[in-house]
């Protein structure tokens, strides 16, 4: 339930700087003056297999991937030099330099930091061991934390000293968060200790000092971690000796309706539940064996605390094992938190119908995501506090033993925040072994945990830091926020979340922690419905209801409780998963593994892109550090579109090394093809970054582009060719209708650590692979297997491979509209987009100067004038030419019109012959524009000049220059308008400008344009400053609120400032 907000200060400064230095591997600092991306000028290079590492003059390392297929060419050279750093919590080390000085090393046995040039080579880890050193932790990137002596270490050199660059003993300063205040007074502290022949002196000190111990010490292998209380006197002492490896801050855990069912279930329609029904969708599916999935709670206990005395009608006999990891006398409940959680993952309603089961629309208050699903629960709280005696690995091993596959844990430390710690490294090692002894078997569970009710930073916390609770920000955990429900009641609940925080499933709850984790990795993985939820509430005597917001609800009955937080969105998604395990043992009879069952939740989560964010801000799309992949999703788990699975089968043993799935066809079109990795990573570094092995997804999509895990835009994943380094779980979303081929590489980047422990490898990861809407297809013999039924595409078959390539050919949708832009969409075919402000040519002889204006191409009416008044012009199109027809009647009386000269005195007549234009031409400095405007001095508009400097009687005698037009007397008609001018001058968009003025015979016109719009552009009613120009609503807006800041009357000099500022530059 959501209760308790908590500053989580500590986790800043290692926030700040590991997500200031874990950037893209692009984004390498410091200056490279010779570096070079040619492997002809390497200076060292080695071959891994799926691609070269080499180094160039300079120092910085490169990384050239082998192309999938022979017909495709080479790849660029991409910037690795990424692996050049060495990511600790306290900062990040550059290994651009060697820095080894056998010197500066203790020669007693002592931690010692070693980092590796390039990704980890096959059989490194091996020689380390053989040189006497324990490793202890792997850091990113391909960097180890060692202990040894000197002989040790001057043995791996010996061995490795091309591969080895930089080499240090391990400070003091390395040993503890720098962040971490040690003051005086108690402190809570887990306590790190290399296990070693001599290390009984340093674990009797720490002991002694305890004032108080929190667990019994946590064998993580080749140390030791004890949660303890120190004074700080004792806790500097103990930094003080060799093989204390590092100390951290110690915070004890805390807790963090079929409604929730309908909109997991995808029946809602986008915002609402659609109605009651989850129930018969749910039996509709045919999941038999959901009896056999084993799901934990792990909480407060369940009920009356045990499986023979719950009494509550939704849980009677759904329990099969309440342990009790507390001093209690049983696994009783008297918070309540338990118990509505053990509903909310398998609440049955058996008596459907009966008083107080149902609410007002008719849906089920006490129903569960699983129901029929065997449940465990195991309490590890009690009143809200952490009471466990037992070790997280310890309750683990019962919790399995109990025949749980899935444990839910609404509860969380308050001690790193979002940093990565002793707690989040236990659970990462438990996902892939419950006891976390290998010589037992790897017994593998799925750990569900809450991300907080800490929310978002412009309210709980410093906008810097993220909010998410440890072990939330395991690797190999998921990670559950909280999104909105849909239950109105027209007051808030005991938790103070108003009906407004549960009127739109689309919608991110505020109080939902965010990430990223303080190694910039993406939590949470999945969101889920956390507000307003109702289940069971325990019906045991000293039940207080302390645990949820309240106690019963609706009023007026003790059957069901009503809680908000992520805490019950947990369980909502542990549910969701013992339905997919169920499937998969109907699917394949062999139960999945976590990183399986995480892959497929992610995969099918439903972007909630546009919602709110809780803050009334977007929530953005995914993948996201609020909504992680999405809210979780059943529907389309269930809807039976083919799809690929490999889980676990494939083992990587070596930096290098790859698997490739070919031959992949698109099953149906109108679906997306989507495709997820995720492995269950070796236990990280709490000293740094966590991440250990690098595993890469690259989906090529028989175009030529390749597309690479969780780079997405828009929700839809881009070409490109940087690289996740820090997740392990990676997705590619195409849309329907990108490809109709695809293949799958999955490229061991970096092996740096033990994924996959009890077997004879030092190093080594396995992964599981799932693939949404693909089918197995064959290898192509010939082009006409690879024909895509889309008429823009050359295919092509590489026999060599068997791949099929569709290559686009955007010629063959040539439309002949200039104004277009034509494309060839694989599996949809041609597609074209209208062009603005693009050169055109219409190909009339009547316009010029024509240009793209939304997808037509629109140009200046050619009014073929010839500056004789007298003359009727037009322009003949199908003559090519300009027609200029004498008209007599616009002269004076008796005179008669000649085409070349004007009006003349008839033959006839009497008098000089003269010139007797209509329109004399004027003289108060001043023309008159088609438009309106005047124009005069340049100061009067800044984009306009003095269209002439004051117009003259003809026969004045004064001989124009050579650069002005003849007979203009002094107007010179500037150069046409075109680009974007032209194109903003045609929507309205600004006032016209010198170079849209034509002289004629030393008067000033404006040409006249030609507009062939699809919509009438808006006008915008503001007298003074728009009445007499046209704009669209958005540029009206902008004069609107430049107008309301003016504080003078808006002459022709401001408008013409305005329209420069605001419209100008943008052509809005």
């Amino acid at each position: 339930m959501r209760r308790f907000p908590v500053l989580f200060a500590v986790a800043l400064g290692i926030t700040a700087l590991l997500s200031a230095s874990c950037g893209e591997p692009e984004d390498f600092p410091g200056s490279f003056p010779h570096a070079s991306g040619d492997p002809a000028k390497a200076e060292w290079s080695e071959d891994y297999g799926a691609f070269v590492i080499f180094e160039d003059a300079a120092g910085r390392l490169w990384r050239q991937e082998k192309p999938l297929n022979a017909r495709e060419p080479a790849t660029s050279p991409r910037d690795a030099s990424y692996l050049q750093r060495i990511l600790l919590a306290n900062g990040v080390e550059q290994t651009i330099l060697p820095k080894i000085d056998a010197l500066d090393l203790t020669p007693d046995p002592s931690v010692r930091l070693l980092h590796v040039r390039g990704p980890v080579p096959a059989g490194f880890v091996d020689e380390l061991n053989r040189s006497g050193l324990t490793l202890l932790n792997a850091i990113p990137h391909s960097a180890y934390a060692v202990w040894g002596d000197e002989s040790g270490v001057k043995q791996a050199m010996v061995q490795r000293r091309a591969r080895i660059d930089t080499l240090r003993d391990w400070r003091r300063e390395d040993k503890r968060p720098q962040t971490w205040a040690i003051s005086q007074g108690p402190m809570d502290a887990a306590v790190f200790i290399v296990d070693h022949p001599a290390d009984t002196a340093t674990k009797r000190e720490l002991q002694d000092a305890a004032l108080k111990t929190y667990s019994p010490p946590v064998d993580m292998g080749p140390y030791t971690v004890y949660r303890v209380q120190l004074d700080a006197d004792a806790l500097e002492r103990l930094l003080d000796r060799s093989d204390v490896y590092w100390a951290e801050p110690y915070g004890l855990p805390r807790p963090c309706d079929e409604r929730q069912g309908m909109i997991m279930a995808g029946k809602n329609d986008g915002s609402v539940p659609t109605g009651p029904g989850y129930q018969a969708w749910l039996d509709g599916l045919g999941l038999d064996r959901l009896g056999e999935v084993g799901v934990d709670i792990a909480d407060t206990g369940c009920d009356r605390g045990t499986p023979e005395t719950v009494a509550h009608p939704d849980l009677a006999g759904r329990i099969v094992a309440i342990l009790n990891f507390t001093g209690q006398p049983n696994g009783f409940d008297q918070d309540g938190h338990g118990t509505i959680n053990a509903a909310i993952v398998g609440g049955v309603v058996p008596d459907v119908g009966a008083t107080g089961t149902l609410d007002d629309a008719g849906y089920l208050y006490g129903l569960g995501i699983a129901p029929g699903v065997s449940l465990v629960c195991s309490k590890n709280m009690h009143l809200n506090m952490w009471a466990s005696t037992q070790s997280y690995t310890k309750m683990a091993t019962a919790v399995y033993a109990a025949g749980a596959r899935i444990s839910s844990n609404s509860w969380g430390f308050s001690g790193m925040g979002s940093a990565y710690d002793a707690g989040a490294q236990e659970y990462d090692g438990i996902v892939r072994d419950a006891d976390r002894d290998p010589a037992n078997g790897l017994q593998p569970i799925a750990m569900v945990f809450a991300a907080g009710n800490e929310g978002e930073g412009e309210i709980f916390v410093p906008e810097a830091l993220s909010s998410l609770r440890s072990p939330g920000v395991a690797k190999n955990v998921i990670t559950v926020g909280a999104s909105e429900n849909w239950r109105m009641t027209g007051a808030a609940d005991g938790c103070d979340i108003p009906d407004a925080g549960a009127d739109n499933a689309r919608d991110l709850i505020n109080f939902s922690s965010r990430g990223p984790t303080a190694d910039d990795r993406f939590k949470p993985d999945i969101v889920a419905p956390g507000t307003h939820i109702t289940g069971a509430a325990s019906s045991d005597p000293a039940y207080t209801g302390g645990g949820v917001c309240n106690g019963y609800m609706p009023e007026g009955q003790t059957r069901y409780a009503w809680s908000s937080g992520t805490s019950h969105a947990t369980p909502a998604v542990a549910g969701a998963a013992a339905l997919v395990h169920a499937w998969r043992l109907q699917q394949a009879d062999a139960e999945p593994s976590p990183a399986l069952l995480k892959a497929i939740l992610a995969l099918h989560a439903v972007d909630m892109a546009g919602g709110n964010n809780g803050f009334d801000k977007p929530l953005e799309p995914i993948p996201s550090i609020r909504q992680g992949w999405g809210r979780m999703d059943l529907a389309t788990i269930f809807d039976g579109a083919p799809r690929l699975v490999l889980d676990q089968s494939e083992l990587f043993t070596a930096s290098g090394q790859e698997h490739v799935v070919r031959w992949l066809r698109v099953a149906r079109r109108d679906l997306p093809v989507k495709i997820a990795l995720a492995w269950t990573d070796a236990p990280g570094a709490t000293m740094g970054a966590s991440y250990c092995n690098d595993l890469d997804l690259i989906v090529s999509a028989g175009a030529g582009a390749e597309y690479r895990g969780n780079f997405l835009y828009g929700g839809v994943s881009q070409p490109t060719d940087v690289a996740d380094p820090r997740n392990n779980l990676e997705l590619v979303i195409l849309p329907p209708g990108k490809t109709l081929h695809v293949s799958v590489r999955v490229v061991a980047v970096n092996l740096t650590a033990d994924g996959v422990p009890g077997d004879a490898s030092a190093v080594d990861q396995d992964f599981a692979l799932y693939a949404y809407n693909v089918i197995q297809g064959e290898a192509c013999t010939a082009d006409e297997d690879c024909a895509d039924e889309t008429d823009c595409t050359r295919d092509a078959c590489v026999v060599e491979s068997g791949d099929c390539l569709s290559l686009p050919d955007a010629a063959l949708c040539d439309d002949g509209n200039p104004c277009s832009e034509d494309a060839c969409r694989i599996g949809e075919g041609c597609a074209h987009e209208e062009l603005n402000a693009t050169p055109c040519e219409d190909g009339s002889f009547c316009t010029f100067d024509d240009i793209c204006a939304r997808g037509e191409c629109v140009g200046f009416a050619n009014t073929c004038d010839d500056e004789i008044d007298c003359t009727a012009d037009s322009c003949d199109e199908t003559a090519q030419a300009c027609v200029h027809e004498p008209q007599d009647s616009r002269c004076a009386p008796g005179n008669v019109c000649d085409a070349g000269r004007g009006c003349l005195e008839s033959p006839d007549g009497d008098g000089d012959a003269e010139q007797a234009a209509d329109g004399d031409h004027d003289t108060t400095g001043e023309s008159p524009l088609p438009d309106g405007d005047m124009m005069t001095d340049a100061d009067d508009d800044p984009d306009a000049e003095t269209a002439a400097d004051g117009d003259r009687e003809r026969g004045s005698g004064i001989t124009p220059p050579a650069d002005q037009d003849e007979g203009s007397d002094g107007c010179q008609t500037p150069p046409a308008a075109s680009g974007l001018g032209l194109l903003l001058l045609a929507f309205g968009l600004r006032r016209r400008r010198r170079s849209d003025i034509k002289c004629v015979s030393g008067k000033a016109f404006a040409r006249p344009t030609k507009l062939n719009l699809k919509k009438r552009p808006w006008r915008c009613a503001m007298p003074g400053a728009c009445d007499r120009h046209v704009f669209t609503p958005h540029a009206c807006r902008k004069l609107q609120a430049w107008h309301a800041q003016a504080d003078h009357t808006p002459d022709k000099r401001w408008r013409g400032r305005l329209l420069q500022r605001s419209l100008g530059r943008a052509g809005s």
